[in-house]
């Protein structure tokens, strides 16, 4: 069977709160397990909230935003364990469009602070040959190689 795999499904793998529920569907040989990188910008996005949260003890959406997007830190911690489980969700599920998009997107996150929306948006604009974005967001002046237009 054919079986995508969600964001929740790999958050609860990741914080350990799975209690081996899954195990009986991923050991399955007759499952073909899939997922996309929308999916996996959730899960690096919700991964380093909740870090940054803890960091801060608080729930405070743009404290924690302004803790991410300035704490390189706190991304590379958040990252390496990212790292590790991507390598596992790589080598078990076929990643639509193509893990290395994903690579690629990650590593502007935790290089230059983006946030993984945002990432994703330059993924995008390279692979088109764009250079130029009108934004209000300055978090793109970051990016070298992207010439930021303002309204």
């Amino acid at each position: 069977m054919n079986i995508f795999i969600d964001s929740n499904i790999f958050l609860d793998m990741l914080s350990g709160e799975d209690d081996g529920k899954y195990k009986e569907i991923f050991d399955s040989k007759s499952n073909r397990f899939f997922t996309n990188t929308l999916v996996l910008n959730e899960v690096r996005f919700k991964l380093l909230f909740i870090m940054a949260s803890q960091r801060l003890k608080t729930t405070k959406k743009f404290a924690i935003i302004k803790k991410i997007k300035s704490d390189k830190t706190l991304r590379e911690l958040a990252y390496a364990r990212y790292i590790d489980f991507f390598a596992t969700v790589s080598a078990h599920c076929t990643i639509l469009p193509q893990p290395e998009e994903e690579v690629a997107s990650y590593t502007l996150t935790k290089d230059i602070g983006l946030l993984p929306a945002d990432a994703d948006i330059i993924m995008s604009m390279r692979q088109e040959g764009i250079t130029t974005i009108l934004t209000t967001d300055d978090d793109f002046k970051k990016v070298p190689g992207i010439k930021v237009m303002e309204p």
